[in-house]
């Protein structure tokens, strides 16, 4: 039988998760990748970057890249 692999994933390249809140910032099972929420927040001020929707979403794009960067994968634009 195969054994299970469970990895926890923190980099510092986004917020921590909010003190004693009970998630990671993503974990790796086997070859699946679990991420938490993710808000557009910068991560020294722990407060929503300026600029309505559309900077928010980049910044929360941002952070999804350095989850997986952490673990070894690449996001790749397409045009």
């Amino acid at each position: 039988m195969a054994s299970l692999i469970r990895r926890i994933i923190s980099t510092t390249k986004a917020p921590k998760p909010v003190k004693g809140a009970p998630y990671n910032q993503a974990v790796v099972f086997n070859n699946m990748v679990f991420l938490s929420g993710v808000l557009g927040m910068d991560k020294d001020t722990m407060k929503l970057v300026e600029g309505g929707a559309p900077a928010e979403a980049r910044q929360a794009l941002k952070k999804y890249r350095a989850y997986f960067r952490s673990i070894g994968c690449f996001i790749r634009k397409r045009h």
